[in-house]
């Protein structure tokens, strides 16, 4: 998603309250990662990531994710990100697919060779074998007129 929509009142939320500016940092961090990911705010096998990893993602090391706060938490082997808004996600998934459903459709339907019938008295036997005597030709190549 290219868009991150947050409610003001996830400032005033307990979590962040309870939260260091770091980890603030670091959370805004991971929910934009998990956006352009759309992965429903669920980092899968990220706890053997190496330090570098997490600098590029999240601008942080492992040790900082490995200590766990009110806005982030590993459930077995997956860093679940809190405040992420799936609703969100599934809307633009479904905007996503009806538009490739549009696209497709509106492709198929310009891209199908429609058949036309050349009247024979018009042509004759002029040499050209796509017009010849009741020959079949697509519409796209029906001379000009």
């Amino acid at each position: 998603m290219k868009y991150l929509n947050l409610p003001v009142s996830i400032g005033r939320d307990e979590s962040m309250m309870r939260s260091t500016p770091a980890q603030i940092g670091v959370w805004f961090q991971l929910i934009t990662y998990c956006h352009e990911q759309m992965n429903g705010g669920v980092i899968k096998c990220c706890h053997e990531w190496p330090d570098a990893m997490w600098q590029r993602i999240a601008n942080t090391t492992a040790s900082f994710i490995a200590n766990e706060s009110p806005l982030w938490h590993f459930s077995s082997m997956v860093l679940v990100i809190h405040h992420y808004d799936t609703k969100a996600e599934d809307a633009y998934r479904k905007k996503q697919e009806m538009g490739r459903i549009y696209v497709e459709r509106r492709w198929r339907a310009r891209h199908e060779k429609k058949i036309v019938e050349i009247p024979s008295s018009n042509y004759g036997n002029s040499g050209n074998p796509q017009k010849r005597n009741g020959a079949q030709v697509p519409h796209n190549q029906q001379p000009d007129r």
